[in-house]
């Protein structure tokens, strides 16, 4: 009943609803786009072999026995080289460090910071275009997120978080 009230308080004009309702997608969208990245980092740093890592068993083994595999492997790391074939070791990337921090932090967010104010200039002096430049934008956006899902080397996922950056900016202004 309640929803019924605020529609019929927009009267026949409904577009001002439906505008709430995509912003309010768009900014859902945002929030998860954020913390995927967070959510993801161990499983692509295994993937794309970057950030630290450290030498690990990589049998599947019974708790008792695990603990001794790792820690035979974490102590000679020589095991996981790729010439060794005999041990069961195996480098084990952990999502941290320099190439990680670059990502989550300032590759990131100099872009965001440093794009607002031309941004914003443009936007200003093309009011009438607006709409389409905030729509344009999402669907960029939107591709760079799903690419950086697609990526296969560092440096693709480094692209592509700098483009969302670029893009989240120009939604926001």
């Amino acid at each position: 009943m309640a929803c019924g009230n605020y529609i019929r308080l927009l009267g026949e004009n409904k577009y001002p609803l439906y505008v709430a309702i995509v912003m309010m997608l768009l900014f859902m969208c945002n929030q998860a786009s954020r913390y995927i990245l967070v959510a993801t980092n161990v499983q692509m740093a295994n993937e794309m072999h970057f950030g630290e890592k450290e030498c690990r068993s990589s049998q599947v083994l019974s708790d008792e026995t695990h603990g001794n595999e790792d820690m035979k492997c974490g102590s000679n790391p020589e095991l996981c080289d790729a010439g060794n074939e005999s041990a069961d070791c195996e480098w084990y990337y952990t999502g941290t460090g320099y190439e990680y921090q670059l990502l989550a932090g300032p590759l990131f967010n100099i872009i965001f910071s440093f794009t607002g104010v031309p941004i914003g200039i443009v936007l200003e002096r093309n009011q009438n275009n607006r709409k389409n430049v905030i729509s344009l934008c999402a669907v960029l956006w939107s591709s760079m997120v799903v690419l950086g899902g697609l990526a296969t080397k560092y440096w693709h996922l480094a692209v592509t978080r700098l483009g969302i950056a670029f893009l989240r900016q120009i939604r926001r202004s």
